[in-house]
């Protein structure tokens, strides 16, 4: 089918359409009106079009600025609390005399763990001994007081709703 015809607001319109079927030619003649209502239709169509489009663009554009990003694993291997447990301590006493160093011969290696799948897809910890990069020490204690800031935001939002809790509970009897 072929259509032609283009029309102003108000404007009669003759569309002529043509149909092909079996050898035959078959012509339609149409006169067409364009209401006001026809034509801002179809502008509002064409502006939601751009919308969808814009959004649609800006998803595209999000979508690859994540694909170029750091791609995080879809399986979380969750630690053992006892293997945490295990690395984090380091109790000294004051009446011990002796430093705590976790160096062998005085060489700059630090222990550390793998924490890999086993059979069965089991959780295993292996301990190794590895060379400390530089600006490690740091980065575990930056890590450390980020978890400690974190663990004492949550206590006091714990403590604070907690004391609310209570002063609602008082003035309700």
């Amino acid at each position: 089918m072929r259509t032609n015809g283009a029309a102003n607001i108000g404007e009669e319109v003759s569309t002529t359409a043509t149909f092909f079927d079996d050898g035959e030619n078959v012509v339609v003649h149409t006169n067409q009106v364009v209401l006001p209502e026809d034509e801002e239709f179809v502008q509002n169509y064409e502006k939601i079009i751009a919308e969808t489009m814009q959004e649609f663009i800006k998803l595209v554009n999000l979508e690859i600025s994540r694909a170029t990003t750091a791609i995080t694993p879809l399986v979380e291997i969750t630690v053992p609390t006892s293997a945490r447990q295990k690395f984090h301590r380091t109790i000294a006493f004051e009446d011990s005399n002796r430093p705590i160093n976790n160096n062998v011969d005085g060489d700059r290696s630090t222990r550390m763990a793998i924490l890999t799948r086993g059979k069965g897809n089991k959780t295993i910890l292996k301990a190794i001994r590895m060379e400390t990069p530089d600006g490690l020490a740091e980065t575990w204690q930056a890590e450390r007081e980020k978890e400690r800031k974190e663990f004492d935001e949550h206590k006091h939002i714990t403590l604070s709703m907690n004391e609310r809790m209570m002063a609602d509970d008082n003035c309700s009897d």
